[in-house]
């Protein structure tokens, strides 16, 4: 038996944060000794939310988790960034097949890369991934679906229509934005 800590590093846009990424988060932290909740940027999205406020939501969703933490992912490979963290695994969600077969995808991806640089699974320093379904009633809940809700016009309940899907903070910050917008 080894007294190393586990490392986890759960990475995501998280544009916006929903109750189903806490779900995981929290879910996850308990089988782990410390959680990274990696907030990533990705230059081919148009994120609803900038980085900081991103991160700040995040912090602010799971702050009661108390062996989670919240970090920014700079470019670079979330492999290497896990590796970085000393992360032992990738944390991920799932909620359909189509989410099944894109995590898959993604796990062979890593492997590869790792494989490619010598390191094999079951050598001490293989990222492994962890893959969670997402509990039945939060099934529907994507990120793309809050920012689908938020979009379209003419709702004149959005904001109920959201506020179960997501943590309070992130329900707050939408209501927010919609006043600057109403304000321009």
């Amino acid at each position: 038996m080894s007294n190393r800590e586990i490392t986890g590093m759960y990475p995501g846009s998280f544009d916006p944060i929903t109750i189903a990424h806490v779900g995981i988060v929290e879910r996850a932290a308990n089988l782990l000794d410390r959680l990274y909740v990696a907030v990533a940027f990705n230059p081919t999205k148009n994120h609803m939310f900038d980085i900081d406020d991103r991160v700040r939501l995040v912090r602010e969703s799971i702050g009661h988790v108390a062996n989670a933490e919240v970090v920014c992912l700079e470019k670079g490979l979330t492999i290497d960034h896990a590796k970085k963290l000393d992360a032992r695994t990738l944390v991920r969600g799932t909620r359909s097949v189509t989410d099944f077969l894109d995590e898959i995808q993604l796990f062979e991806q890593h492997i590869y890369l790792q494989t490619a640089r010598g390191i094999r699974p079951g050598d001490p320093d293989f990222v492994d991934t962890q893959t969670y379904y997402a509990l039945p009633e939060n099934d529907h809940i994507s990120s793309s679906f809050v920012r689908g809700l938020y979009m379209v016009e003419g709702i004149h309940n959005r904001g109920e229509l959201i506020k179960p899907l997501v943590p309070p903070c992130v329900s707050q910050a939408l209501q927010k934005k919609d006043q600057q917008t109403t304000t321009l």
